[in-house]
């Protein structure tokens, strides 16, 4: 990812971050206020309940003064009750005041309020109602009643002021919160863009940088393809003549000259055909074939007959084993037994045979190639059938100058054939090429005509030394 993405990137975070912390700030400031707010509410409601019991205490007491009804002395009970539960509830929540107002205060007029009204009782009940009436004129009740109710309700008006100043503040850090949380969402969503953006220029390039890669490879290939074809018509003068020459009756020393130039050109004919089918392979997608009745035993005699030299330093044996008989493209045969048999000649130690068996199984015919050269080295043994291959030692088919297309058209071809080709190394033992094809012709695949072979996607390997399957 770029730098500046990259810090873009960081940055949106950091901002996420911190306006997520500002908010979890804020919402705890937020719920204080909205506590300090309900419990100035409960205050402000506790002093007005606190009213309303003195005034029913104050009428069910001159109630029962009139009338001595116990029902009204009841009502005063429970009025006197209430009373003390409000004035407990007004000293829970209301604290000290620093113009003087206290809760003491309102409770000790409220204690001389209950207590005139209990002395107006006593009287009425021992010397009767006349003398209660009279002492309720003469008393400092009504002062007590103003007293207490302007004491209460000042205390309201100040509870009130702060409910409203402590409500307004609670809507405020409402109203911050929603801001911040609106605007750490912007920043999200202004990140997912960037990133989106981002990611989407990164494919983008990505996908240029790959457009590029491919044309490029498949220029490559047009020129190699183009190339190859090309050479191949000097390449036959140069072959027809060093042949002629080679039946001239030449001197020994030119006549080893134009032996070397007839084998070179050979050489150079299949390493261009290799080539040739790379290039078919990668462009069109398969190798056509041409299937038709063959032995695969006669197939084998004409490439030793042609790979054998009278001062070859190594020999080659064929042994015919079974019914050999099937339908193949001969010529495709002859060029995987020919690979094979070229590649083994050069790994072979000088004196040491190299040994053809062509063997009929059933519905199958199997071709093994062994030689007694070095072991296929363990690294090799994954990719030893992999297109440009040019491991040291062992049987490769890109050392001696080649260019590692041997054994990659070896598979091919025996892929298109719908057979297998393994390979068996080990110490102490014979390097040995197995080749199965089916007697009959595969089935298409996918609707594409037998004759073509597709490329595999997939193909395991055995691990370590011993035998691995395309």
């Amino acid at each position: 990812m770029p730098w500046r993405t990259l810090s873009g990137f960081v940055a949106a975070v950091g901002a996420i971050l911190i306006a997520v912390a500002a908010y979890f700030i804020v919402a705890a400031d937020r719920n204080r206020r909205a506590a300090d707010v309900t419990e100035r509410s409960e205050a402000v409601r506790s002093l007005q309940r606190l009213e309303d019991a003195l005034a029913r205490a104050e009428s069910a007491q001159r109630g029962y003064l009139l009338t001595r009804d116990e029902r009204q002395l009841e009502s005063y009970r429970g009025a006197v009750a209430d009373i003390q539960a409000e004035l407990d509830a007004v000293r829970k929540r209301v604290a000290e005041r620093p113009d003087g107002l206290s809760v003491d205060a309102l409770s000790v007029l409220v204690e001389a309020k209950l207590a005139d009204l209990r002395r107006g009782m006593d009287v009425r009940v021992a010397e009767g109602l006349a003398e209660a009436q009279r002492d309720l004129r003469s008393g400092d009740g009504r002062w007590l009643t103003e007293t207490v109710e302007a004491v209460r309700a000042e205390m309201e008006a100040i509870e009130g002021a702060e409910l409203r100043e402590h409500r307004r503040a609670w809507f405020e850090r409402m109203a911050l919160a929603d801001a911040i949380f609106l605007i750490a969402n912007v920043l999200l969503l202004s990140l997912v863009v960037a990133a989106g953006l981002a990611a989407r220029a990164e494919i983008r390039r990505r996908e240029e940088r790959a457009q590029e890669r491919l044309r490029m490879l498949e220029l490559q290939e047009r020129v190699l393809g183009i190339v190859s074809h090309d050479l191949r018509t000097p390449l036959a003068a140069i072959n027809a003549g060093a042949a002629v020459l080679s039946r001239c009756g030449l001197a020994p020393k030119q006549a080893r000259i134009a032996a070397l130039m007839h084998s070179s050109s050979r050489r150079m004919e299949r390493i261009i055909r290799d080539l040739l089918d790379y290039t078919r392979t990668r462009a069109q997608g398969g190798i056509p074939l041409s299937f038709c009745a063959a032995d695969v035993g006669e197939v084998c005699a004409r490439v030793i007959e042609e790979a054998a030299l009278p001062d070859a330093a190594v020999t080659l044996e064929l042994h015919r084993e079974g019914d050999l008989s099937g339908e193949w493209d001969v010529d495709r045969l002859e060029q995987v037994i020919g690979n094979l048999v070229a590649n083994a000649t050069r790994h072979a130690p000088p004196g040491t045979p190299v040994r053809v068996r062509a063997l009929g199984e059933g519905d199958w015919v199997r071709v093994d190639v062994e030689n007694g050269g070095p072991p296929v080295p363990p690294e090799a043994v994954r990719s030893i059938f992999d297109p440009f291959q040019k491991a040291s030692g062992g049987a490769t088919g890109a050392a001696h100058g080649g260019v590692g297309l041997g054994l990659f058209i070896v598979r091919s071809i025996v892929e298109a054939h719908g057979g297998t080709v393994e390979v068996q190394s080990a110490p102490a033992r014979p390097v040995t090429f197995s080749v199965r094809v089916p007697r009959t012709p595969p089935l298409p695949r996918d609707a594409a005509p037998a004759r073509f072979w597709r490329p595999n996607q997939e193909r395991p390997h055995a691990h370590g030394q011993g035998t691995i399957r395309p």
